[in-house]
Formats: structure tokens, C-alpha cells, sequence
């Protein structure tokens, strides 16, 4: 079983309808790893707004929520290890 969506549920279970949103994380998920030395803000905000727009409803919202929030803590490890690329 994949784990695309790090940290949240891939798909809800079959008894609250079985909506599956894995294929949504590992765009974002590829994104990420694609652009992880090149993302700025808006870049940032953009991968998570595309995301919850490929979710939908209260769960994209939710999700949106939660990665402008926390994920600006993902955000700034990736930033600061970019930046110390090339020093030591």
C-alpha cells in the first residue's frame, strides 16, 4: 500500500464512501520533489491549492487548511537545506 499522502489518510474507508484522493497527493508529492530546490512562496501555496482543488469539497479545503499552515514548516526545512547546498 502507498502512502502519497504523508501524514493523512489516502483515501477514506469503504463505509464513509471510499473516496480516494492518493492519485491527487502524489501529483503534489511529485511536484515537490521536481521543484524542491526552485519553490517559492507561491509556489508553495499553489501545489497546495491545486491539491485540494483535485480533492474537492471539505476535504480539499481541510487539506489546503492544514498544508498552509503546517506544511510552511516542511517549507522552510526545504529552503534552508537548499540554501546550505554548496557550504561547508
Amino acid at each position: 500500500m502507498t502512502d502519497y499522502c504523508t501524514s493523512w489518510p489516502d483515501r477514506l474507508p469503504s463505509w464513509l464512501g471510499g473516496a480516494d484522493w492518493s492519485a491527487c497527493c502524489k501529483i503534489h508529492d511529485d511536484f515537490y520533489s521536481a521543484n524542491a530546490d526552485n519553490l517559492n512562496w507561491f509556489d508553495f501555496i499553489g501545489a497546495h491549492w491545486d491539491l485540494a482543488q483535485c480533492v474537492g469539497g471539505v476535504m480539499g479545503a481541510t487539506m489546503f487548511a492544514g498544508l498552509s499552515t503546517f506544511g510552511f514548516l516542511f517549507w522552510v526545512a526545504i529552503k534552508s537545506r537548499a540554501f546550505g547546498k554548496g557550504r561547508g
